[in-house]
């Protein structure tokens, strides 16, 4: 005996498929395909919780191909916009060590005591 099964399609934002693509294209190492997936997804953005995570996303994205002074361009966007989190300073923090701007890192470190 079969059973008719009816299959109904999950509706999905154009932002959760590109925020999906792009983690899944990041973690099998397709970075650049990610970036373009996240930059994508950035066009969707109604929410600045939103928009702030991919943007550090698409930092991160850039300082892995590196590709330093764009991701702490993206950094400084996000501290110009009063957002101070962890994860934009030490994204920072590692650009300008692989940038060898070792006064950068000493301004970066500072900021990091601020927080602890």
């Amino acid at each position: 005996m079969y059973m008719k099964v009816t299959v109904v399609p999950i509706a999905r934002s154009e932002l959760e498929s590109c925020l999906s693509r792009a983690e899944i294209f990041y973690k099998q190492g397709k970075v650049v395909r990610a970036l373009a997936s996240a930059q994508a997804a950035l066009l969707h953005c109604k929410r600045e919780e939103q928009r702030v995570a991919l943007n550090i996303f698409i930092a991160k994205c850039l300082s892995r191909l590196g590709r330093f002074d764009e991701s702490n361009a993206v950094y400084r966007s996000l501290i110009d916009d009063k957002v101070y989190l962890p994860p934009v300073i030490m994204g920072l923090m590692h650009n300008n060590l692989q940038l060898k701007k070792d006064d950068k890192v000493s301004k970066n470190m500072h900021l990091i005591k601020l927080f602890v």
